[in-house]
């Protein structure tokens, strides 16, 4: 069984929620991710605890927080110098991180900047999950994967046509080698 993101209409305030976009909220320890001196874009954070139910074969973490990252501002159609084409993505245009606790106290949101000073981010929007089919199409996590051995972490349809796949081996999922999940931008 696949995991469903639905977005849902926006809240005032989505700290230590899952949300799609936004800042993440992140332990004052951890970084946040860059590449060639470029922050990555946050896609969103799941809240570990709110797949519980959804994911009976616990392949997924059950606390804790997962982070998504990558470097797509060529495909959300702002100007830079890398294009990426179909395929894996390069290592360290993608991260998945995650902290095995969640603890308001102590995280804090990382807001990225720009050269002006302004923030990076889109308009956060909170996320809930549902069960759906292993080959639904939409945004899910889990579920179909054409690599052999290795788990749909986050499916992220762009268009008609394009879609962002974080998948990991299921021997890494297994010992949270999150380091170890890859990107790849499937063209149909």
């Amino acid at each position: 069984m696949a995991i469903r993101l639905n977005i849902e209409d926006g809240h005032p305030n989505l700290f230590c929620d899952s949300k799609f976009w936004g800042d993440p909220d992140m332990p004052e320890d951890m970084e946040y991710p860059m590449v060639d001196g470029r922050p990555l874009t946050f896609i969103c954070q799941i809240s570990c605890y709110d797949l519980t139910e959804l994911d009976p074969d616990e392949l997924l973490p059950h606390d804790g927080m997962l982070y998504f990252f990558a470097d797509m501002d060529d495909l959300l159609g702002y100007e830079t110098e890398v294009r990426h084409t179909a395929g894996e993505w390069p290592k360290g245009h993608a991260l998945v991180k995650f902290t095995k606790t969640v603890n308001m106290e102590t995280f804090k949101s990382i807001i990225p900047l720009d050269e002006d000073d302004e923030p990076l981010s889109q308009k956060a929007q909170p996320l809930k999950f549902s069960a759906c089919s292993d080959d639904f199409a939409g945004m899910r996590m889990l579920g179909e994967c054409p690599s052999d051995g290795r788990v749909t972490l986050l499916h992220l349809p762009l268009d008609p046509h394009r879609t962002l796949r974080f998948s990991i081996k299921d021997t890494d999922l297994g010992f949270g080698n999150w380091k170890k999940a890859t990107l790849t931008l499937e063209e149909r």
